[in-house]
């Protein structure tokens, strides 16, 4: 490409009649080289001359073969706390010894944490040194602004009696 404009550079600069040799020529030189770079130009802008594409960097592959969802190495933990979590009553927690985790607890968490706000769930988690525990938290009462159970701090009062 850069070639190319080069060429067409030094051919416009050399058809002018500008120099001692050539002013009897008169126009003729600079009207075949107006020709050629216009019909240069319109096979660019028509795409019947088009430059070398880039090679990519990385390895290409067709869009029916991109896997469409989160099957990460923490989904079989996940799903079977998830639906150990659906049989749960009130008020009741089980716990996952460590060792069965297959991974560190803060990733299994991150894990969960992402399943759950994806499925609109409230789940807590505690941990020891020997095991990861799992509860349904209650859904906070959005009313007066208060956290389930009395966790957290209660609601400022701004001044108001």
């Amino acid at each position: 490409m850069a070639i190319l404009a080069v060429f067409v550079l030094v051919a416009l600069v050399g058809s002018l009649p500008i120099w001692p040799h050539s002013k009897r020529w008169g126009f003729g030189p600079i009207s075949g080289v107006s020709v050629i770079i216009l019909v240069i130009l319109i096979l660019f802008w028509t795409g019947h001359l088009a430059t070398k594409a880039a090679m990519p960097h990385f390895k290409t592959m067709a869009m029916v073969d991109v896997p469409r969802s989160r099957n990460g190495k923490h989904k079989k933990i996940v799903t079977a706390i998830l639906r150990d979590l659906d049989q749960l009553g009130e008020g009741v927690a089980f716990k996952v010894p460590l060792a069965d985790l297959g991974d560190s607890k803060e990733n299994v968490r991150s894990a969960l944490n992402r399943a759950t706000r994806k499925s609109n769930r409230d789940v807590a988690t505690a941990t020891d040194e020997n095991f990861l525990y799992f509860w349904n938290a209650a859904k906070p009462d959005r009313s007066n602004r208060n956290r389930p159970n009395g966790q957290g701090k209660p609601p400022r009062n701004n001044g108001q009696a």
